[in-house]
């Protein structure tokens, strides 16, 4: 009984772009954060990637907004790795930046998410892909890095300050 019960609330949850869209590598990455699915395509013909995000509508899912990175050049890999949490969403470009890559944070407005910052470690170097593992939890951010250090890897701690 609960095999039929996941395969039936699996099939209801099957959504997709809108069919315009190139949906190379589309779910790459997802999270449910409140009302919302948000799924990466990092891979997205000839843009740097992008983050969709779906909204219940009419007994289904509609696409409500798609995201980009704000310095976005193609190749970056937007939305490779994604995390939120209650009104922030980190959303990571591994080769941004010829290829050390960088964490963007977006806050919810009005209903949408808007750009609202970067997080990047002071010691990222060319070739470290930043942003290959994410986690946010209230005030803290955990952001990895799988070929920092020459290869060895990183996680980097950032904590909110001021409000």
């Amino acid at each position: 009984m609960t095999r039929l019960t996941l395969l039936a609330l699996a099939a209801g949850l099957a959504i997709a772009p809108a069919p315009s869209h190139a949906q190379v590598a589309f779910g790459n990455s997802a999270t449910v954060l409140g009302d919302e699915i948000l799924v990466g395509e990092p891979h997205h013909e000839l843009r740097s990637g992008l983050l969709y995000v779906f909204r219940p509508e009419g007994g289904g899912w509609m696409q409500a907004q798609s995201l980009e990175a704000p310095d976005a050049s193609p190749g970056d890999r937007f939305g490779i790795s994604v995390a939120g949490e209650g009104s922030d969403l980190l959303v990571a470009a591994t080769r941004a930046e010829g290829g050390a890559g960088t964490v963007y944070h977006f806050t919810r407005s009005g209903g949408n998410w808007q750009p609202a910052g970067r997080l990047v470690p002071n010691d990222r170097t060319g070739a470290d892909s930043l942003g290959t593992g994410l986690a946010l939890d209230g005030d803290w951010a955990l952001v990895s890095s799988i070929a920092q250090g020459q290869g060895r890897g990183a996680v980097y701690a950032f904590r909110r300050s001021g409000g």
